[in-house]
């Protein structure tokens, strides 16, 4: 398993949601197995924007915007490996 999968699998933990910062509602996670990434998110150069409550939640929560995340992300979207 990648190191990234590993942290982000870590920085999520047993949690299935989070606190939305701006009403203080509980916000599920993205799901990936019901959820359409691009409802979600949009990448914009290097940053993952967040579209949805859900998706902000996942942002923040995976740290997905980590320096090392993005790193990852880059080099797999150009086919190289860590």
């Amino acid at each position: 398993m990648p190191i990234l999968a590993v942290e982000c699998n870590a920085w999520k933990g047993s949690d299935v949601g989070s606190i939305d910062s701006e009403t203080g509602a509980f916000v599920s996670l993205f799901h990936p197995r019901h959820q359409r990434w691009d409802d979600q998110f949009v990448l914009r150069v290097a940053v993952i924007e967040p579209l949805t409550a859900e998706g902000k939640a996942t942002v923040r929560l995976l740290k997905l915007n980590y320096k090392r995340v993005v790193e990852g992300q880059l080099l797999a979207a150009v086919g190289h490996t860590r």
